[in-house]
């Protein structure tokens, strides 16, 4: 049969997401002679290459329009903030810094109660909180524990191992859930939702993530003890300019949320589109 290369393409392409090729489970020339496709009619080859091209371009699209949201960000930050002198510790900034804890035994075979977060739960890429994976402490050992309860606009840092300095601003993920810390992360709190969100993006971008791995200490992966935080210094800018960084950040980040919500139909989208064709 005549097959348009592009077309191919994306047969290869999807066929090979289905069988769950990867670096352990290698698409070998064996396997792809084995692979069975459908081969329709050249006019509607065409017409699933549009259709398909037409959905992964606006995909792209919205991706890039992600990314430049939190490049504007992270550019409105050293442009109002880059000439910042006077400098105060980070304990200065927090009411409380806190950590949690979890059950002795671990909460590997727990499946309900109250979400218990650690490192693996913030989103080094875009500072967000990272739920797929939840994993949870009973109520009444969360109840038992006062320390590491975490709530909107708390700040988390990932204090130990591989993981050591990802940082993490809480907004909406939790929807009003509650949730203990484990005892891998500094839970810190400050009551103001304006200074805290300057906070975080400190601690997110180079100067920030700089100055927290200058004090990471230990053998190995080490990490950072509170003694070491208290040596981490923060510029201290005017309220006002304050204000007028977190009103950038969110109308920036409503579009960014407008974009994930079209980027998240358009998957949903090509996912029809695969069912429709290849399956």
């Amino acid at each position: 049969n005549e097959i348009i290369i592009e077309y191919l393409a994306f047969l290869l392409k999807i066929e090979g997401e289905h069988e769950k090729f990867s670096r352990t489970k290698r698409a070998s020339i064996a396997r792809i002679k084995n692979l069975s496709v459908q081969v329709p009619p050249i006019d509607e080859q065409q017409k699933i290459v549009e259709e398909f091209r037409a959905v992964d371009e606006e995909i792209t699209a919205q991706e890039k329009l992600i990314a430049a949201c939190d490049d504007d960000i992270k550019s409105k930050f050293n442009e109002m903030f880059g000439g910042v002198a006077e400098k105060f510790s980070l304990e200065k900034f927090f009411e409380s810094i806190e950590t949690g804890s979890r059950p002795k035994g671990g909460v590997s075979q727990i499946t309900e109660g109250i979400l218990s977060l650690g490192g693996e739960h913030i989103n080094n890429y875009n500072g967000y909180l990272n739920l797929e994976n939840k994993k949870y402490v009973p109520k009444k050992f969360f109840d038992s524990n006062i320390s590491g309860h975490i709530e909107k606009n708390n700040i988390l840092m990932c204090k130990d191992g591989a993981l050591t300095g990802k940082v993490a601003l809480v907004r909406d993920e939790l929807d009003n859930m509650p949730a203990l810390a484990n005892e891998h992360i500094f839970v810190m709190k400050n009551s103001d939702e304006v200074l805290q969100n300057y906070l975080f993006h400190y601690l997110f971008f180079e100067d920030g993530q700089k100055q927290i791995k200058d004090n990471i200490t230990g053998m190995a992966q080490g990490g950072i003890n509170r003694n070491n935080l208290k040596k981490i210094l923060i510029p201290m800018p005017p309220k006002n300019l304050q204000e007028e960084f977190a009103d950038y950040v969110r109308l920036s980040e409503d579009k960014k949320i407008a974009a994930q919500v079209r980027l998240e139909e358009l998957k949903a989208s090509r996912d029809n589109l695969v069912s429709k064709y290849f399956r």
